[in-house]
């Protein structure tokens, strides 16, 4: 079986796939459900859900729009688990201060 290929939903983020150029490895991150952090990712990635954008079980945000620290240490790099309360934080939208 062919083992889907994920997208990341971030606008601007051309990432496919698993690996990024320099071969680190790359997870994917189903929107949570818990509507209260739900609404501070959709707010983060800057995409509310309509006509051109529908969240579904596929929707998801790449690693490289997290911190190091917004995953559980004990299982960086191996696992990339998100902290319960992460929130997508890195975009090259984000104005450079």
């Amino acid at each position: 079986t062919a083992s889907m290929v994920h997208n990341c939903c971030v606008p601007e983020c051309p990432k496919a796939g698993y690996r990024i150029q320099d071969g680190r490895k790359v997870s994917f991150h189903k929107i949570p459900s818990r509507e209260q952090i739900r609404l501070k990712w959709i707010h983060a990635i800057k995409r509310d859900p309509g006509k051109h954008f529908t969240i579904s079980k596929h929707t998801k945000v790449c690693s490289l729009h997290f911190h190091e620290d917004d995953f559980t240490v004990d299982q960086f790099p191996i696992n990339h688990k998100l902290r319960p309360n992460a929130v997508p934080s890195v975009f090259d939208f984000t104005p450079k201060l």
